[in-house]
């Protein structure tokens, strides 16, 4: 008797339980009903983020004849040098020139790239490489500042390009260096816009040194911006990419 007694007190707080948990999984449906998940397009690019070919042109015509020269007989792709952001000089000097860069087939996407080219003291010219930037999955170093750009030296920029009001306001106040815009690699819609921004960014000290940072902007649609990550280009991976 005593053990059925048990037996009914244990199915009706087993009973209760159930029902709890029943009604606060409803709850919880309701709830996310009235939520509304921003709409984010699939694009070329993982994850929503979508090319941009915003960025601020600063090849001289020197620099673009090294190009022009380097890149001459390559067919496959056509290639149009946005800036030159960083050099290294050797027997010579290598250029690192940011390019968009678009596959000659019909309805082709564009992409950044990153194309080095060598030219000699005797003004012969090379090309070294091509490398593809993925606007979604961007490389950064975790290396030490040694390690950020070997013996390249990353070109300062006085002015860059303006993404937004709020956007530029979100760079111009980060504390410790001057930040310069470059380019905007990629661009993500949520409930406002990522944007993914190359930049030039100077630190703020008795020897200013320039790196290359890749920065995540997030504007929100009151018009409001803020750094939501940043890091250091990694720029050596893509002059010297690891052979698989």
């Amino acid at each position: 008797m005593i053990a059925k007694k048990i037996m009914k007190k244990l199915i009706k707080i087993i009973s209760l339980v159930l029902a709890l948990a029943l009604a606060a999984a409803a709850l919880v449906s309701c709830g996310k009903k009235d939520v509304e998940e921003p709409d984010v397009p699939d694009g070329p690019l993982s994850g929503g983020w979508q090319f941009s070919d915003k960025s601020v042109s600063d090849v001289t015509d020197e620099e673009k004849a090294v190009f022009d020269k380097a890149l001459e007989e390559l067919v496959g792709a056509t290639h149009v040098p946005k800036s030159v952001i960083a050099t290294q000089l050797v027997a010579g000097t290598n250029y690192a020139y940011l390019c968009i860069s678009t596959p000659v087939v019909p309805n082709a996407t564009s992409y950044w790239s990153i194309v080095t080219v060598y030219k000699d003291l005797g003004g012969n010219v090379e090309l070294i490489g091509i490398e593809e930037i993925d606007g979604a999955n961007v490389k950064i170093t975790s290396g030490g500042a040694g390690e950020m750009t070997g013996a390249w030296s990353v070109r300062a920029k006085d002015k860059g390009i303006s993404v937004s009001d709020a956007v530029d306001s979100a760079l111009e106040n980060h504390v410790g260096v001057n930040i310069v815009p470059v380019a905007v690699l990629a661009t993500q819609v949520v409930a406002g816009t990522n944007y993914r921004i190359l930049a030039c960014g100077t630190v703020v000290s008795a020897e200013p040194v320039s790196y290359l940072y890749v920065i995540d902007v997030y504007a929100s649609l009151d018009g409001k911006a803020e750094i939501t990550s940043i890091g250091i280009f990694d720029l050596v991976s893509y002059i010297y990419p690891p052979v698989e």
